[in-house]
């Protein structure tokens, strides 16, 4: 394997107002590795798609405690709950979750059953916590979307989704005086269970993760359909893109292919 030549780490700290980016690299785990990534992407999806059917459920009973209000008043002539209006029963079917209501239900899963023996979703237990963790606000973020309206009701996650990913935040992440330190040349280490895994990106980008990799904030791994393994790797940038100077009046334009085109017909990537 070539050697990657070495540069000074830790030039610089990390910022909230600096701009990220995301270097995405192909892996090649050996076999265990590959297990534990797939336990780990479909861990992130069984807790996903928990989490949407328990909110299903809720508001499903609230429906149909509404109805039985409804015709139990057209039928008998019975008074609605003190604190209830029928003109507000959408608001009252609307469930009122957070992490924490998300956190209770996946603590009961993971408990012992009343005789000792361990839990069917013992399996939960196996993967990093902060990747549940993760799964778990990715659950509450795609709910207030709904509620905003930017989005639709969240679809539960099918094993053959494009987007059946694993987050690794940063706080899951080998460290090392305090800072994230897990890549060794064309390697990558995430924890115990993912040591050393070899894997290929460009020279530039390589050169950039060896030495700024204390400004990463979450590592994301993935399976395709053909069963390659890929990692996004969210990371600062700290690179100035400098334009050259002139003396002339131009105006700019920001786009989606090119950082910037100006009227002259010059591009700036």
């Amino acid at each position: 394997m070539k050697k990657i030549k070495r540069h000074k780490r830790y030039k610089y700290s990390k910022s909230e107002n600096r701009r990220k980016k995301g270097i995405k690299v192909r892996l090649r785990p050996t076999a265990e590795q590959k297990n534990y990534i797939s336990q780990c992407v479909g861990c992130r999806r069984f807790v996903f798609n928990y989490c949407v059917g328990y909110v299903q459920r809720l508001m499903d009973e609230k429906r149909e405690y509404v109805s039985r209000l409804y015709e139990n008043y057209l039928c008998y002539g019975e008074s609605f709950p003190q604190g209830f209006t029928f003109s507000k029963k959408d608001e009252y079917i609307d469930v009122k979750f957070d992490a924490t209501l998300f956190n209770d239900v996946i603590n009961d899963l993971k408990k012992p059953n009343d005789d000792g023996a361990p839990s069917e979703y013992d399996f939960i237990n196996r993967i990093p916590q902060k990747v549940v963790q993760q799964a778990i606000n990715d659950c509450v973020e795609a709910f207030k979307r709904w509620l905003n309206g930017t989005s639709g009701f969240p679809k539960f996650k099918k094993k053959n989704d494009d987007e059946n990913k694993a987050r690794f935040p940063e706080q899951a992440i080998t460290r090392s005086n305090g800072s994230v330190d897990c890549i060794d040349g064309t390697c990558l280490t995430i924890n115990k269970d993912l040591q050393r895994i070899p894997f290929k990106c460009s020279r530039r980008d390589t050169r950039y993760l060896n030495r700024n990799q204390n400004l990463i904030h979450n590592i994301t791994f993935s399976k395709t359909k053909t069963c390659k393994y890929d990692a996004s790797i969210l990371i600062e940038d700290v690179e100035q893109h400098k334009l050259r100077k002139s003396h002339k009046k131009t105006g700019h334009d920001l786009g989606i292919k090119t950082f910037c085109a100006s009227s002259d017909g010059q591009k700036h990537e």
